[in-house]
């Protein structure tokens, strides 16, 4: 599909490659390259591995799969990799997240480019497409995965068709390439081989200045070498990368890499309850670091904005004596981090936890410092809290995720930080236009997480919803949280669950998207759905999206098999003024009221809503008269309780 966005701040950078050229390099590293034409090339010799190799069933359009184990070692430029991530549009990360679209007029980025990511691979950086638009016909695109797990590594992509506009082709894909990419440890080389091709890149890509990028980049984005920004290679064709025979390039260079879990996203902690705070360095250099050097590790509030404010309320300061090249540590300090009793103004706040290292002589300062999102449940006199990443503040939401960009669904992950919980309700903000009709049905889903973290093959929960059972009001500037009850709850004694929602019908007009929260901080916990194949949301470092999952509390955790009958939904505004408004949900017809007590436990209003039948229904709390303040809102229907946690400001 044509793209308007992507994570890259792409640049335009001069291109002196042709493929005219049989032969280029080296680089300021020492890598050389060579095609089969050239004098002491690589021959062609293409290596099927469609009857040997693992099928990449999750790649779609614009989308990254993986991490995928090499199964060895691979000397990269100064650093070692053992996995590597596979880009739908003809590329592969070496070490790196993140992904690649096109933009308006440039294409593609030009290699080597400082936008991230870096480490890129690229023997056919192009807009490729593995889906299939509704009634089209079935695409032929396939990808392919070998290795021998001791020295050498295959990636092929067979039959891929180029992505084509819907208005010149209804199946929006055309034409057809089978390329592949060799990991050779022996020699530390990379080779591309092209076996055939057929018709060309969408015709809006004729006036960008990189259509089809052809080369390679180190981590940094300054180093690499570009073989062709423009042309397909003719099949038959061979590129070989060759390591230098003697590295001169030395490099001091220390990264940040994680903070609480390998992949650097966002996780829980509890009000009052001591936590740990570990962070992980590592050498991504290819010099020994003798050290000393520090590692500084920050907690403070996130402002409205996304940005740190307010005192430290964690900052240690942690030595590391020695870093052989390659290696990596994670330092847990000493002291513990305890989240205070949270503002008034925002029961659930987030903070941005980062740390900064400070190493004399390093020549790659940009990798010095990484952030991550911290969100505080408060758990004090209640039995239930909402799992977010995003802001509390549904007037900060804005339009994205299934139908903006034309996604089957998107999804968020989520990892309680105590054990055993039920899920109990689950809450989406949705935005659109005032008087919007609902064109289409949407489905929830709860996916739990396999060995791996990624998301099993079938899940837990599946809720259908017709147009009629979305929830929008009229005119409402914030967004219509819709609330989706669990009849039976959804136990989780360990791992995390992914939550998404996803459109069941993508012929019709897409006018209801799910909400963003673009201030910050971000977990990057969210995802993309494409044709039933989910990938890391490509907006996930500057957006989070407004899905939240109602979990029950250890102390508060039924019997495995009870029924739930009972449900309600996030309370909004919160914080309130004058009322406060709850979706109630009931399997069956009860008797309904809400008792609202302060921060001493003295309550000081009761509300009683009367019998109220079986479905879904909105229900009010005037507010006006009490004080502002913390207070705990206990509904009760039957013999079942549910708490909500209300701030009043005045």
């Amino acid at each position: 599909m044509r793209k308007f966005y992507s994570l890259l701040a792409l640049g335009l950078l001069a291109s002196a490659s042709s493929m005219a050229q049989n032969q280029g390099g080296p680089d300021a590293y020492g890598y050389t390259w060579k095609s089969n034409a050239a004098p002491g090339g690589p021959a062609y010799n293409w290596i099927d591995i469609t009857g040997t190799g693992t099928t990449i069933t999750a790649l779609g359009d614009d989308n990254v799969i993986g991490p995928l184990n090499l199964g060895f070692s691979f000397r990269y430029y100064w650093t070692d990799i053992t996995q590597i991530r596979i880009g739908s549009n003809g590329y592969v990360l070496m070490g790196t997240s993140g992904s690649i679209a096109s933009q308006p007029t440039i294409g593609f980025p030009s290699i080597p480019t400082a936008s991230n990511p870096n480490n890129v691979v690229a023997p056919y950086l192009t807009d490729l497409n593995f889906d299939e638009a509704p009634g089209a016909a079935t695409n032929p695109g396939q990808a392919y995965f070998y290795t021998n797990n001791a020295d050498s590594a295959i990636i092929s992509f067979v039959n891929v068709p180029f992505w084509t506009a819907p208005a010149d082709n209804v199946n929006e894909w055309s034409g057809s390439n089978t390329f592949q990419i060799i990991f050779s440890k022996a020699d530390s080389s990379i080779t591309f081989q092209y076996q055939s091709q057929s018709g060309n890149w969408n015709a809006s890509y004729d006036a960008s200045n990189n259509p089809l990028v052809i080369g390679m980049e180190n981590i940094t984005g300054g180093i690499g070498l570009q073989i062709s920004n423009n042309m397909k290679p003719a099949p038959g064709t061979a590129y070989k990368f060759y390591y230098p025979d003697n590295v001169v390039y030395q490099v001091t260079d220390a990264a940040a890499v994680a903070i609480d879990n390998d992949a650097n996203k966002g996780f829980f902690g509890v009000t009052n309850s001591n936590m740990p705070i570990n962070t992980t360095v590592a050498n991504v250099g290819n010099q020994d670091i003798a050290g000393p050097f520090n590692v500084r590790t920050t907690v403070r509030k996130a402002s409205i904005s996304g940005t740190a404010t307010g005192a430290f309320l964690f900052d240690k300061t942690a030595p590391v004596s020695n870093l052989n090249q390659g290696d990596e540590t994670n330092l847990v300090y000493t002291d513990m981090f305890l989240p205070p009793s949270p503002p008034v103004s925002n029961p659930n706040p987030s903070y941005i936890v980062s740390t900064a290292l400070t190493l004399t002589g390093d020549q790659n300062p940009t990798n010095n410092t990484t952030t991550n999102e911290l969100v505080i449940l408060d758990t004090a006199g209640v039995n239930s809290v909402m799992l977010r990443y995003h802001d509390a503040d549904p007037t900060l939401a804005t339009g994205t995720g299934p139908g903006a960009f034309g996604f089957e669904g998107a999804g968020v992950y989520f990892e309680p930080p105590f054990y055993p919980v039920q899920i109990n309700t689950l809450n989406f903000l949705l935005v659109a236009p005032a008087n919007a009709v609902p064109a289409n049905g949407y489905t929830a889903k709860i996916f739990l997480a396999d060995a791996n973290g990624n998301p099993a093959a079938t899940p837990v929960f599946t809720q259908a919803l017709t147009a009629n059972d979305v929830l929008l009001t009229p005119g409402n500037a914030m967004g219509y949280n819709n609330i989706v009850p669990l009849a039976q709850p959804v136990s989780i004694t360990s791992g995390g669950f992914y939550v998404t929602w996803e459109v069941s019908d993508l012929t019709g007009t897409q006018n209801v998207f799910l909400a963003t929260d673009d201030t910050g901080p971000f977990s990057r916990q969210s995802y993309e759905i494409l044709f039933g194949n989910f990938g890391e949301y490509r907006s996930g470092d500057i957006e989070d999206l407004f899905i939240g999952a109602e979990i029950s509390l250890p102390g508060a955790v039924s019997a495995p098999n009870s029924l739930a009958s009972f449900s309600i939904g996030d309370v909004y505004p919160n914080p309130a003024a004058t009322v406060a408004n709850v979706k109630l949900s009931l399997t069956q017809t009860a008797d309904v009221t809400v008792k609202l007590t302060n921060i001493t436990g003295q309550e000081v209003k009761q509300v009683n809503f009367g019998t109220r039948n079986a479905g879904e229904s909105m229900v009010q709390v005037p507010v006006s008269e009490l004080a502002s303040g913390v207070y705990v809102m206990t509904f009760v229907a039957g013999n079942e309780t549910v708490t909500r946690k209300l701030v009043i400001t005045k």
